[in-house]
């Protein structure tokens, strides 16, 4: 089974919080499997960081799906 991970952010569009939007979304052998959009819990001071945080949130999110993928007997 094939993977992949698709992460976006956008810096700082919340004109009340000033804070950055981040999405990614899962699919396995092409079909979706989870995609999540929500606000950062931190205050990115550009929008590089932004990036970097939403990378992390979607490579979190990739390994616990790979890992509960495997625990059902998936490869």
């Amino acid at each position: 089974m094939k993977l992949d991970g698709y992460v976006d952010s956008d810096w700082a569009t919340d004109e009340v919080l000033r804070k950055s939007q981040t999405s990614y979304k899962i699919e396995a052998d092409g079909a979706s499997m989870h995609s999540k959009s929500g606000l950062q819990t931190i205050h990115a001071g550009a929008s590089g960081i932004a990036e970097y945080y939403a990378g992390c949130s979607g490579g979190e999110a990739l390994l616990a799906m790979k890992t509960m993928l495997e625990f059902f007997g998936f490869k």
